[in-house]
């Protein structure tokens, strides 16, 4: 399972998204829209700007699938 969480650096809706994953034991890859190009093509191809974003194995999900599956 690859996950990633898309983020801004002032976002405190991100910090509380990390602590729940941190919680539940989920390892995933933080990328940060502001200061990585690559994650902010990513952001646009998926279409959503409403931050944070979750992604698993390139595709959108929340937090509460997550759970679900552990």
């Amino acid at each position: 399972m690859n996950v990633v969480l898309y983020k801004t650096t002032h976002c405190p809706r991100c910090v509380e998204l990390k602590k729940r994953l941190a919680a539940l034991g989920i390892n995933y890859e933080e990328k940060n829209i502001e200061t990585d190009s690559d994650a902010m093509a990513d952001v646009l191809m998926i279409g959503q700007w409403v931050m944070p974003i979750l992604t698993k194995d390139g595709e959108l999900v929340d937090i509460e699938t997550l759970e679900k599956e552990l």
